[in-house]
């Protein structure tokens, strides 16, 4: 399973109905509540470069949750 998979695993474990996806040279999340973020961006080329736990805490700081 490739590390965007993990973290979309995890996500709708954890109950969130936003998603990771890739744009060029960065991962975005979208879906849900995603829109109205002030930004959905994490700027890394590669979704191994973080830990799926730190994809969540991510994802946390991004939502404000």
């Amino acid at each position: 399973m490739n590390r965007v998979a993990e973290v979309n695993k995890k996500l709708k474990e954890l109950g969130f109905s936003e998603r990771l996806r890739r744009g060029r040279g960065y991962y975005y999340f979208a879906g849900g509540e995603a829109a109205s973020w002030l930004t959905s961006a994490v700027y890394v080329n590669w979704a191994e470069a973080l830990t799926v736990e730190r994809w969540i805490l991510e994802y946390k700081e991004l939502a404000g949750k």
